[in-house]
């Protein structure tokens, strides 16, 4: 016989003391059911700090988001970062996280790893995190019109 079990989620207070005991100088507003907190992240002693913003709602995966400095990524290529459509962080698949984890040990850290792989993108142009981003139709139809500019761009001498 096979048992399955779910761990219960955390509550909204529960993930608050954990973001407040490994990250205490986050910002945060509560609202009910949702808690939004402000981060400040310094991946390395070399990094830029960026404004990361946490919002999550009761038994939903938390959206992130960079709120500064602009990351000056265009939303053509933002499937190369693992950015979604959004402008939020992709930053695991839906597999890796539920709502008995904390966010404080999970996803702050995996935004704080997410910034390092943006750092080496921005300078090598290459994406060195891994994972799996989906592309929509949209996206998949931008990409084939970009390339095909590309290379017509090139044939003509440009």
């Amino acid at each position: 016989m096979e048992v399955n079990f779910r761990l219960a989620a955390l509550s909204v207070g529960q993930q608050i003391m954990y973001m407040q005991q490994i990250c205490p100088g986050a910002r945060m507003r509560s609202y009910g059911n949702r808690v939004v907190w402000l981060v400040l992240l310094r991946p390395t002693s070399f990094s830029d700090s960026y404004l990361v913003e946490i919002d999550y709602r009761q038994r939903q995966t938390p959206v992130v988001r960079v709120l500064s400095p602009d990351l000056g990524v265009s939303r053509e290529r933002y499937h190369e970062v693992h950015i979604f459509r959004d402008g939020s962080l992709c930053l695991h698949s839906s597999s890796n996280w539920d709502a008995s984890t904390p966010i404080a040990t999970t996803i702050l850290l995996w935004a704080n790893e997410w910034l390092i792989y943006y750092e080496l993108w921005k300078t090598t142009g290459r994406w060195y995190g891994g994972g799996e981003y989906t592309l929509t139709t949209r996206d998949r139809k931008r990409i084939k019109r970009r390339n095909l500019e590309t290379a017509r761009a090139g044939h003509s001498g440009r």
